[in-house]
């Protein structure tokens, strides 16, 4: 999905990749990832992105993931299979 990635040289990378690099800087402690890529756009082509820390979107990622412990890890309580992931979500993978 070519399509999915703006210029190289920006942070204009797929959400789903945008939020691994910050779940990857809030565990390095990085201020900034850089992201190789890829492309088949006529033929394949290599690109260099890059991502800037975001502390706001870390703290949500932080509170995400906390919920999802207390929830479901620490009491031993499996997520609902039964409920779909968002259309959103799937749109993403």
């Amino acid at each position: 999905m070519t399509d999915e990635w703006g210029e190289p040289g920006t942070d204009q990378v797929p959400d789903r990749v945008l939020v691994q690099c910050q779940h990857h800087m809030l565990c390095t402690g990085f201020q900034r990832i850089h992201v190789p890529v890829l492309l088949g756009k006529f033929g394949l082509k290599r690109e260099l992105y890059r991502v800037d820390r975001n502390d706001a979107l870390i703290e949500v990622i932080k509170a995400r993931g906390r919920k999802f412990w207390l929830e479901h890890v620490v009491p031993r309580i499996p997520p609902d299979p039964t409920i779909p992931p968002s259309v959103e979500v799937v749109k993403r993978i």
